[in-house]
């Protein structure tokens, strides 16, 4: 289906099944992502090799995001990792503290664990830390050496609409930008991928409709405050940032059904289980169109697979084409005069 073929078909479902009379919403679609840091000082590492690791290697910490319903047990995962390549080491048995940014830009702790051999610690948030429904900014600090993992949670109620988008060759400019931030996270080099020109600029779009943005990649989970820096960077909206961690969150996966499989379970999980509905998807690969055919429980015209010559829609697996550009979709959606979308926020 060709992109101006699609476009009016799939605005006049958006609006006639998804769109209210522009009811706004309250800020559990974006979240403020809080730069300054009180350093809360604390020992220094319990083992000395821990300190030998952080003295020669770089971190890369992890706390995945998450997407919670009211009620849902609200527990974190952190893992400390030093080093890519060879070698990496994991954070031996160390303090870990989980803080929470109040809506003032101040920092509550709000738990702490001590890692495992592997490097990992977990939280299981209770009353008085409860996170209440809205979008969240979590902090875990090790003392032992100042450093740090960013992450987001998000607490919606059930009904919460967004839309999901790639990250590589759809938000940047092709998906080599994916191994190249590896390959030069891995050396002493700095590497910034090329943004794709309007990707920004369309999901600021859906941000300022009150819609979140769900960014979904098979980059595996190290390079996750890379991913959160450049999305930053670039004027990308922040939202709920799901990375590939079954390598350890080392390795991209290694084959197209399995970059389906990990998409695909991670959006039906948001559907079935935070309850969210999802407007539109944007990628840029077959397995972007087998992904969301596979997960997402919306007219196929709202999947939208950009610069992609050789994806064809197929009648297992219909979907809209942008051949244009992200700008040309972008006046598309201006010209629609879309409304403010209510949200089920409290």
């Amino acid at each position: 289906m060709s992109h101006r073929a699609a476009v009016p078909l799939f605005f006049s479902l958006l609006l006639s099944a998804a769109l209210g009379n522009g009811a706004s919403a309250s800020d559990c679609y974006t979240v403020d992502y809080i730069d300054i840091f009180p350093d809360p000082g604390g020992p220094g590492f319990t083992w000395p090799r821990n300190s030998l690791m952080s003295a020669t290697l770089l971190p890369y910490h992890y706390v995945p995001d998450i997407v919670l319903g009211p009620g849902e047990n609200q527990y974190f995962y952190f893992h400390g990792l030093y080093g890519r390549g060879v070698p990496t080491y994991e954070l031996f048995k160390e303090s870990i503290t989980l803080y929470s940014a109040g809506s003032d830009g101040s920092w509550a702790n709000v738990g702490t664990d001590r890692t495992t051999r592997g490097g990992d610690a977990a939280f299981l948030l209770e009353a008085p830390n409860l996170l209440a429904p809205g979008a969240h900014h979590l902090k875990a600090w090790v003392s032992g050496d100042q450093t740090e993992a960013n992450a987001f949670a998000w607490v919606w109620n059930p009904g919460m609409r967004a839309v999901v988008t790639d990250i590589d060759g759809t938000c940047t400019l092709d998906d080599l930008q994916e191994y190249l931030d590896i390959i030069y996270e891995i050396g002493p080099l700095d590497y910034v991928p090329e943004e794709k020109p309007g990707a920004a600029a369309v999901m600021q779009f859906w941000a300022d409709h009150h819609v979140p943005v769900v960014y979904i990649t098979a980059r595996p989970l190290y390079l996750k405050q890379v991913t959160i820096d450049w999305l930053r960077a670039k004027g990308f909206p922040l939202g709920p940032l799901f990375l590939y961690g079954a390598s350890g969150g080392i390795l991209p996966p290694l084959t197209d059904a399995e970059r389906i499989r990990f998409k695909s379970d991670r959006l039906s999980d948001l559907e079935t289980r935070a309850g969210v509905r999802f407007l539109a998807a944007y990628g840029n690969t077959d397995t972007d169109a087998a992904a969301y055919c596979q997960a997402l429980d919306m007219p196929p015209e709202h999947a939208f697979i950009i610069d992609c010559p050789s994806c064809d829609p197929t009648p297992e697996c219909a979907f809209s084409t942008l051949s244009d550009s992200w700008w040309s979709h972008l006046q598309d959606l201006e010209e629609m005069g879309i409304p403010i979308v209510p949200q089920p926020c409290e």
